[in-house]
């Protein structure tokens, strides 16, 4: 709530809430009680959960995707009327729905118009640079790396810190 007030947030996205859902006061309070509009996909028992808002102040909310690994809201700037796509991610850690997840993703790029920022946690890395402990499966990298180009993406460094 913090972060929120001392930056002025106009889009929030929180990946493994491990919540069902939220209430109305906890959402205006999260956003420092800002007109915020929220989606959210809930966690399955105790794990996973993505929550995502908008503020609805400065955007127009133009449609909203809840899909199994993501949320996605399309929306469109009140003072200048530029369109884009917020997605906000929890990617699965095991390796069974990491497929699945990467087909997911390019289902999003390759239906969205314009502009789009995509972030969370991915539970991919592109390289064994990325890992702490250097362990990573070198086909994830190289099929994460694939959908990062293919979609056109361009990836924006931490800044302070190497590894999330």
């Amino acid at each position: 709530m913090d972060i929120c007030k001392e930056h002025n947030l106009d889009f929030i996205g929180i990946q493994e809430t491990k919540s069902e859902s939220f209430s109305a006061t906890y959402l205006s309070s999260l956003a420092g009680n800002k007109h915020f509009c929220w989606k959210w996909l809930p966690a399955r028992g105790t794990a996973g959960g993505i929550l995502m808002g908008v503020d609805a102040d400065n955007f127009d909310i133009v449609d909203w995707s809840v899909n199994t690994f993501s949320v996605s809201c399309k929306v469109m700037n009140k003072k200048d009327g530029f369109g884009s796509m917020i997605t906000t991610v929890y990617g699965p850690v095991y390796d069974d729905k990491k497929e699945d997840f990467l087909l997911e993703l390019r289902s999003i790029c390759d239906n969205c118009e314009g502009p789009h920022i995509i972030g969370g946690d991915f539970n991919l890395v592109r390289s064994a640079l990325d890992k702490s402990n250097g362990a990573v499966d070198q086909n994830w990298c190289d099929k994460f790396n694939l959908w990062i180009d293919e979609c056109n993406l361009v990836e924006l460094h931490l800044m302070g810190r190497k590894f999330t």
